[in-house]
């Protein structure tokens, strides 16, 4: 069918090909080429002045490995320095609404939901007790049974004055 239309372009690029590697190999450069282009390049060479390196750029190629070590040295002496001095941050206290709620019989730690920052600088959050479904607690990082997935858990939540949960722990029933 059309076969022969592949073979026959393969045929006249090759046939395209062999002409032109047979040109190639007829073409010479001149001979005196090289002598004249050594020629030309002796009498630029000859041409230029000699440098003379200056005794600071000899100073510096000398001593270059001393002054990036005695950089490297007064950087790392300098953060350590100010990681020295700089005040190391505490968490912050609990608000006291926020401490009377958390300070109760459980002994349960609460998990955080919202940002410490936010859960301290809420004006009035309450405590409530709510059931949970299960996958809602392995959404928060908490390992739960599969077969448990569906089944509510019974939870203290702790809320912002808009009804937003902030923290919550798991609570007996």
């Amino acid at each position: 069918m059309n076969d022969d239309k592949p073979d026959k372009q393969a045929d006249a690029l090759d046939v395209g090909f062999d002409a032109l590697r047979q040109q190639m190999q007829e073409m010479q450069a001149p001979a005196d080429l090289e002598g004249r282009l050594l020629a030309a390049f002796n009498t630029v060479q000859a041409q230029r002045v000699p440098s003379v390196p200056s005794p600071l750029r000899a100073w510096y190629q000398r001593s270059r490995h001393w002054i990036s070590s005695t950089c490297a040295i007064a950087g790392t002496a300098a953060l350590v320095v100010t990681m020295m001095i700089s005040p190391v941050r505490t968490p912050m206290e609990a608000t006291s609404a926020v401490r009377q709620m958390l300070n109760d019989e459980t002994g349960t730690p609460f998990i955080a939901i919202a940002s410490l920052e936010r859960i301290e600088g809420e004006p009035a959050p309450r405590l409530v007790d709510a059931d949970v479904p299960g996958s809602w607690l392995a959404s928060l990082g908490l390992p739960v049974a599969p077969e448990m997935a569906d089944e509510p858990v019974h939870a203290q939540m702790l809320l912002s004055e808009s009804g937003q949960p902030l923290a919550m722990r798991l609570a007996p029933h």
